[in-house]
């Protein structure tokens, strides 16, 4: 099960890079309690088209640092501790262009420093605190039947209600985005919520955030071009849109392609064995599998595991019957960049003629897609 308690805090080579003349530049000093004389990395969250910024410096015997630079837009940075890797450990400082920003904290709960002189961290911390409010007990109320599933070690449960409550707690969050980013369409940090919700398959909602995004300079930064990208890439293998063929090896190494299926109706899955919704989708899958296996249907799971092991102990214990692809190179997969996957379980029911028909079909929505098509044959 994902812990979604913490999607905000994980969301959120050492070389000095020497400030370039004419370009907007930063600084980030501060004290350190309990950090006298060690060595402090700051480097960004992820890697986006542009300058990748890293640096180090070392704190002096009362826990002072500094650190300076350029940078022509906002970007999300980490702040650690040599030695230090534990989530409490580390501090997401959002940093933009000709901003001074002063920290003060401890080297035991970097997490909690206090941090001014950045709107974007402003909106940051307010997104956090506002997380916080409105999702705790939401999510406490929402895993209940997960937790009891596993006090009673019920392991097909765990995977059905796991599913069910990471589902409603990423609607719940998409909400929030939503007006988030109403509200602040001209700052970096919503370029990070929209990536979120990119991630777990609200592709409508993103791409109508970004729209809004788009209309202010923000549309056009580094990530926000990325996003744009990704979500291109999507919105063309919509309903309609022929199903792009690809080549993956089976678990025996043999290479199959999508293309060899054509004249049946397939549902591409895309899954992974460490997805719990994707596990708790399993069961759904098999029994449209079943009834529906003797009139022309079947599925094609691509995995997105880079474990042989686990992919196949998986399907194994889920008692999946059908194809089972993967180039075992996790989101690096051939199939799932050509589809754009960023997030799984994603699905692309395809007709006879090769055809996208739906996509994302959860529980009964895909039995009746099914019914739906047989019914215009048999007419």
């Amino acid at each position: 099960m994902k812990s979604y308690h913490i999607i905000l805090l994980t969301l959120l080579w050492t070389g000095a890079y020497a400030q370039e003349k004419g370009k907007p530049t930063f600084s980030v000093s501060g004290k350190i309690l309990n950090a006298a004389n060690v060595q402090l990395y700051l480097a960004e969250e992820k890697t986006v088209p542009g300058l990748m910024y890293k640096d180090s410096t070392f704190t002096d015997g009362a826990g002072h640092f500094s650190f300076s630079g350029t940078l022509v837009e906002p970007r999300l940075f980490n702040l650690r501790i040599k030695g230090k890797n534990r989530a409490a450990e580390i501090v997401k400082l959002f940093v933009g262009p000709n901003v001074t920003m002063a920290l003060s904290g401890n080297a035991d709960s970097l997490w909690r420093a206090k941090i001014n002189g950045s709107r974007e961290q402003e909106l940051f911390e307010s997104f956090a605190s506002l997380y916080n409010k409105e999702l705790s007990d939401f999510t406490s109320k929402a895993y209940k039947p997960y937790f009891a599933a596993k006090e009673r070690k019920d392991s097909v449960a765990m995977l059905r209600e796991g599913g069910i409550a990471d589902r409603k707690v990423v609607d719940k969050f998409s909400d929030l985005v939503v007006a988030f980013v109403r509200e602040h369409p001209s700052n970096a940090m919503s370029l990070e919520l929209i990536e979120m919700v990119l991630k777990y398959n609200r592709i409508a909602t993103a791409d109508s955030l970004m729209r809004m995004v788009e209309k202010t300079p923000a549309g056009g930064y580094a990530m926000g071009k990325k996003i744009r990208e990704n979500l291109n890439v999507l919105l063309r293998l919509k309903t309609g849109s022929m199903a792009p063929d690809f080549s993956q090896p089976d678990a025996s190494g043999q290479s199959v392609n999508l293309m060899s299926l054509r004249g049946k109706y397939v549902l591409v899955d895309f899954w992974a064995s460490w997805c719990a919704p994707c596990r708790a989708e399993n069961p759904h899958l098999l029994k449209a599998y079943n009834k529906y296996k003797d009139d022309n249907f079947t599925v094609l799971s691509v995995s997105l595991d880079k474990d042989k092991r686990l992919w196949l102990k998986a399907v194994k214990e889920d008692q999946l019957p059908w194809i089972q692809l993967s180039d075992l190179k996790g989101f690096d997969n051939s199939a799932g960049k050509l589809y754009g996957i960023t997030s799984v379980p994603s699905s692309f029911l395809i007709d006879p003629s090769g055809r996208i028909i739906a996509l994302n079909l959860r529980g009964k929505a895909l039995e009746e897609a099914l019914e739906q098509e047989f019914n215009k044959k048999r007419k």
